[in-house]
């Protein structure tokens, strides 16, 4: 077992130990450059001159900025912090309630592990295990995040309109064109990275590590950092320092993966997955989901990753589900441990910072977040969502994104409740089963009759509150008459 452990690449020195070095190194170096470069400063301002002015516009700045910072940071608790500390005291200060304030902030930060082209640590191992490019995973990850944060985006809305809630003061919002002119050069190592990444296709480390340099020069040209370079020199030393704890999690990770093949464990967890299964891709796919949510307990992204893609994986690929959307389904899954309880470490963490019950954060997260636990299900029977099966038709593939759309919003009407007025649960069971139906179903029939069910459902409800609202018009008027 020793001799395994340490002189074999089944432990110490296995792929996620190797791929954190090679990669998570850099691209954490990178993420930090870029925070100081104003790239999150940026984001924030962008965010608020898109949206602060509607209904719920502080929500909906958690969101979009949450998602942009993704694009730089594969971690929900970077993330958090790092837009958090703005969007959950100004959602309470314009009367949002506390707990739905901080559940926003972490399902809207755990989506940003899942925000290319900067994905979590696990992408890198998925990449190195598939001998796949990286580029592939940030494309396959690109329509699944959108959709998700479609859904994030509706609940929030509507949540915010049954609450009444209002956007930010004009004096507050920043003009768009300011922010693009004064801070829009921000923006220049992100481009210069996708650029590097999906253009060029060099290596990941190399495209991180040019991307570093540009963005160190960007930085000198900051006020801020030519006055003190040390304190920024700091910074990037206290922003690196949770690489050291990474590399021994993927290390003892990597030793447990080892374990789990030298002993067999994983080739057993596949056959009681197929004889219990009955070979029904549905039960296989529940029964592994059960499995990767019951390692997330406690567990960071990337070990519950490594953990349950060496049990799960192989029971998928017994069903012939191919290797990319099975790992993708291990992969979206871990995420929610930051977000499924009873441990929800992101969700316990805003908690902390809006000062509310952690347990009610964690439900409402559940809740916001809830579209992330089906979309695994849905790419995984619809491989055309992850746009890498090649020989899928551009239309089958605009088709299924936006069956998906369609039935995201669906659902998140369904569980918000609320549109011009509470939805009776004769109509909102209905719009959650048509989100379903769409989300799972392949027949051109079961989408024809789900948009029409969700059509005169919106319709009726739109024509029966317009109704409501005129009948109380005219009682007040006859009331004001007498």
């Amino acid at each position: 077992m020793l001799d395994l452990l340490t002189f074999t690449p089944y432990g110490l020195f296995s792929i996620p130990p190797q791929v954190m070095v090679t990669y998570v190194v850099m691209f954490t170096l990178l993420g930090v450059v870029l925070q100081l470069a104003g790239l999150t400063e940026f984001f924030m301002n962008l965010s608020k001159a898109l949206v602060s002015r509607s209904v719920g516009g502080v929500a909906k700045i958690a969101i979009i900025t949450s998602a942009f910072f993704g694009t730089i940071s594969g971690s929900s608790v970077a993330n958090m912090y790092a837009t958090g500390s703005f969007t959950i005291s100004s959602m309470i200060g314009l009367g949002y309630p506390k707990e739905f304030a901080a559940a926003i902030e972490a399902v809207a930060s755990s989506g940003g592990q899942i925000t290319p082209p900067v994905l979590r640590s696990a992408a890198f191992v998925m990449a190195e295990i598939l001998e796949m490019s990286y580029v592939t995973i940030i494309v396959a990850s690109a329509i699944p995040t959108f959709v998700y944060y479609v859904s994030v985006y509706v609940q929030v809305h509507y949540t915010s309109v049954k609450l009444r809630l209002k956007g930010l003061p004009k004096e507050e919002i920043p003009s768009l064109k300011e922010v693009l002119r004064n801070q829009g050069y921000s923006l220049i190592p992100l481009i210069v990275l996708v650029y590097l990444l999906v253009v060029v296709r060099w290596s990941p480390a190399i495209s991180a590590l040019m991307t570093f340099y540009v963005t160190v020069v960007l930085s000198i040209l900051r006020k801020d950092m030519r006055k003190d370079p040390l304190a920024a020199f700091r910074k990037v030393l206290d922003g690196s320092s949770g690489i050291v704890t990474i590399i021994v999690a993927a290390a003892a990770a990597g030793m447990i993966v080892g374990i789990l093949t030298y002993t067999g464990i994983t080739l057993r967890f596949g056959s009681m997955v197929m004889s219990a299964s009955f070979g029904i891709h549905y039960l296989a796919l529940l029964y592994t989901a059960l499995l990767t949510i019951l390692l997330d307990f406690g567990l960071s992204t990337t070990a519950s990753y490594i953990m349950a893609s060496a049990v799960a994986v192989p029971a998928l690929s017994m069903l012939d589900i191919k290797d990319l959307p099975a790992h993708l389904f291990i992969f979206y899954l871990a995420t929610r441990s930051s977000l499924t309880p009873p441990v929800a470490l992101a969700a316990y963490a805003v908690a902390n910072i809006a000062k509310a019950p952690p347990m009610r954060v964690r439900l409402n997260a559940v809740k916001f977040g809830l579209i992330t636990f089906i979309i695994p299900f849905v790419f995984v029977l619809k491989p055309e969502l992850l746009l890498v099966a090649r020989e899928a038709p551009v239309a089958d593939v605009a088709w299924t994104l936006l069956t998906s759309i369609i039935a995201s919003a669906s659902i998140s009407l369904g569980l918000v409740r609320y549109m011009r007025q509470r939805f009776p649960v004769v109509q909102r069971m209905p719009l959650i089963a048509c989100g379903l139906a769409m989300f799972f179903s392949t027949s051109v029939l079961v989408y024809i009759a789900s948009n029409a069910l969700i059509t005169f459902l919106i319709a009726y409800h739109v024509i029966a509150t317009k109704k409501a609202a005129t009948t109380e018009v005219n009682i007040s008027n006859r009331n004001v008459g007498h």
